[in-house]
């Protein structure tokens, strides 16, 4: 924990030295950090933004560029990295506009990287944004040091699923259980500010048990490891441990005969929140 919490010192850190802005004006996420991106965790966000101009979140130097007719580059489409002075490179995927020859390499804020597009693999006009770590070797979610989006929305909780034996059950509010061992699962989503249906993770999520933390994922970071990507800022986790059936794998407990309270809770970035209590009442 003591490493987790040094890492994102960092990242505060640089957050206060530098200031950041969102590539696009009036844009809305429609994908978010860490989510389920074909059975992968995806390393950026997506920025709706039909039209609009996309300009370096920090000023930096544009140390390379592609178009998607680049083989190596085909999923991102047209392409532009920046490397900033605080470590940071920022990549900005599925632009429209094609590049010739940049007149110029060093970017400030104000200038222009190209216009939102759907080059390459990409399914509606969107800008995808990652913030990879030079000094760290990781992938940083945007949305730690972007600038609020204003977002008042909570995220919602829905699906709890207590699974033992092979059998599972829906939990309510209150729930006759069996004892032994369990597995909870729950459907977990975000709609931002946007007011729209378009679902995201959180960025947080907590289950309790007899007031114990069962566990704590966060969605602050991606790394390589033993050549899997792995999660970080709560428990450190693996794609296939934390996603399952297409909801988020909570954990296990053991059930002892009794009265008892499971609670799960999530966050957004901006703190809304939503906790759920289930009394189980184990006989």
């Amino acid at each position: 924990m003591k490493k987790t919490f040094f890492i994102l010192y960092l990242i505060i850190a640089s957050v206060c030295l530098y200031g950041y802005q969102w590539p696009i004006a009036g844009g809305f996420l429609t994908a978010s950090f860490g989510e389920d991106s074909l059975n992968s965790f995806l390393k950026g966000i997506r920025i709706s933004g039909h039209g609009s101009i996309v300009s370096p979140f920090l000023e930096g130097e544009l140390i390379y560029y592609s178009s998607e007719s680049d083989p190596l580059v085909s999923v991102m489409g047209n392409t532009k990295v920046l490397h900033h002075d605080n470590g940071f490179r920022s990549i900005y995927g599925h632009l429209e506009s094609s590049f010739n020859e940049p007149d110029k390499y060093m970017m400030s804020e104000s200038d222009q990287l190209g216009i939102v597009g759907n080059s390459g693999r990409s399914y509606e006009k969107s800008l995808f944004l990652m913030i990879f770590d030079t000094k760290l070797n990781q992938y940083v979610n945007p949305q730690i040091i972007l600038p609020p989006s204003g977002d008042t929305n909570a995220p919602e909780i829905s699906n709890v699923i207590l699974t033992m034996n092979g059998s599972s059950i829906e939990l309510k509010e209150k729930n006759i259980i069996s004892p032994g061992r369990v597995e909870i699962t729950a459907d977990i989503i975000d709609y931002g500010s946007s007011g729209r249906s378009i679902k995201t993770v959180p960025y947080s999520i907590f289950m309790f048990y007899l007031g114990n933390e069962i566990n704590m994922i966060k969605f602050d970071t991606l790394k390589e490891e033993r050549g899997e990507l792995i999660l970080h800022g709560g428990r450190p986790v693996s794609f296939n441990k934390l996603y399952k059936d297409g909801n988020i794998f909570m954990g296990q407990i053991s059930l002892t005969k009794g009265i008892a309270y499971l609670e799960i809770s999530a966050s957004d970035i901006s703190g809304n929140s939503t906790t759920r209590t289930f009394q189980l009442t184990i006989e």
